[in-house]
């Protein structure tokens, strides 16, 4: 109950500093003080955390995220990749409405003298060690009859086919000495008669409008896409959308996509029916995200 507790409080204290950023609903866009951590007495002696169904980490403190993924009609997969810090946050929100928000690159930091090669440049100027991905890491699904454990494969990450029967699976992530436990949950259905209207052109995209039949049980489900900036660009650039499932349709507005429809255009690459959860910890935030990605039938 602690370490839910103080999640929680967290949580609660970032959300409070940042009513005016948008999607409180998850917190995907609230700016987090990591600074409160130090106001909670045993938060970094904890080892045990359970993760809050519902919220997302913020740039700031994530170090991983976990997911149980399917594609339509595919098998359902493990990933899974957690670093020993959170890294310096390279984005930062320009524009947001109800459902979706434009992150922009941020300038880079200056450091005098250069950092080191296993260190970053934060925007104080200051020189942080780069994260890196732990070594110990593990990810046990359950059934509640049968489990399955994934070691990592390549560079400290995970992934793998789950092999376990049916949709919905409790997890036990392990690491650095730390236990991180999600709750059974389930990773949803595609959703029925998802329809997506592109207006404009992929140079000069004027909007994006997405609408789908709400699922017959939406509790705690949403709807997701992140649009990268074009991949000749490059770069953290990007817009992430996210609402309830039950909210039936959302768009993107033109100039949350102009900025990214660069050289070959806009890249849009699907939306995720999804079920997010979180667990801060002394190492960083861990992301959970139950999901299934799908392309809509476009309509024009």
């Amino acid at each position: 109950m602690l370490r839910t507790l103080l999640f929680t409080i967290l949580l609660s204290l970032a959300t409070t500093a940042c009513d005016d950023d948008p999607k409180s609903s998850n917190n995907v866009n609230n700016v987090n003080n990591i600074n409160n951590l130090n106001n909670l007495n045993n938060f970094n002696n904890l080892t045990e955390f359970d993760a809050v169904p519902g919220t997302r980490c913020t740039l700031e403190t994530r170090a991983g995220i976990v997911s149980v993924y399917a594609y339509e009609g595919g098998a359902t997969e493990a990933a899974a990749s957690v670093n020993d810090r959170p890294g310096v946050a390279s984005a930062e929100v320009k524009l947001s409405d109800e459902a979706c928000a434009y992150w922009e690159a941020s300038s880079p930091g200056f450091c005098e003298p250069a950092c080191e090669l296993d260190q970053q440049c934060d925007a104080t100027g200051t020189c942080r060690p780069m994260p890196q991905p732990v070594a110990d890491l593990l990810l046990t699904l359950d059934t509640g009859e049968q489990t399955q454990t994934f070691e990592p494969q390549y560079a400290g990450t995970i992934y793998g086919t789950v092999t376990l029967p049916g949709r919905t699976f409790s997890a036990t992530v392990t690491f650095s000495g730390l236990t991180v436990r999600l709750a059974p949950t389930t990773v949803p259905d595609s959703l029925a008669d998802f329809t997506g209207v592109w207006l404009g052109t992929s140079s000069d995209p004027e909007g994006l409008d997405f609408a789908w039949t709400v699922p017959a049980a939406p509790e705690g489900s949403e709807v997701f896409t992140s649009i990268p900036i074009n991949h000749h660009a490059g770069g953290p650039t990007h817009t992430e959308c996210a609402v309830p499932s039950s909210a039936g349709a959302f768009s993107v507005a033109q100039e949350m996509l102009t900025p990214l429809a660069v050289i070959t255009g806009l890249e849009f690459q699907g939306l995720q029916h999804v079920r997010f959860a979180a667990a801060l910890t002394p190492k960083g935030c861990v992301e959970f995200r139950w999901q299934i990605y799908q392309q809509p039938t476009w309509a024009r």
